[in-house]
């Protein structure tokens, strides 16, 4: 009985993002957002965006964490910041990235059919 607290007190105090929802995946990737960050200004949105990798990238990152702007009009992304895991879903912090200001001013574009452009649609047609 000891042993059986032990491990449900290991396995809840992992530490969590929040509800991962997931959008959309292709043979590499299953992408994800946490409803909770998504935040509307007018038509921009803001919001976490997590990418699992099926096979780790570079070796060692099995997932990252992107917070993005959103151009809702234009259909557009900004990264704003990025941070990378060891684990899938954000688990076992390895690095983070803040862009500089130069960067986050740059706007990306993708096609209808890419990934990021269905993420874009979700993310704004959430209420």
């Amino acid at each position: 009985m000891k042993r059986l607290v032990i491990i449900f007190l290991l396995l809840s105090s992992t530490v969590c993002w929040g509800k991962w929802t997931f959008i959309v995946a292709n043979s590499d990737i299953k992408r994800f957002v946490d409803v909770d960050t998504i935040k509307r200004a007018g038509d921009s949105v803001y919001a976490w965006i997590l990418t699992n990798f099926d096979r780790p990238f570079e070796g060692t990152t099995s997932s990252a964490t992107h917070y993005y702007h959103f151009d809702c009009n234009r259909f557009g992304v900004r990264k704003l910041e990025m941070d990378s895991y060891k684990e899938k879903f954000a688990i076992g912090h390895q690095s983070s990235l803040r862009y500089s200001k130069e960067e986050k001013q740059e706007w990306h574009f993708y096609p209808p059919s890419s990934i990021t452009h269905e993420i874009i649609k979700f993310v704004c047609s959430y209420n």
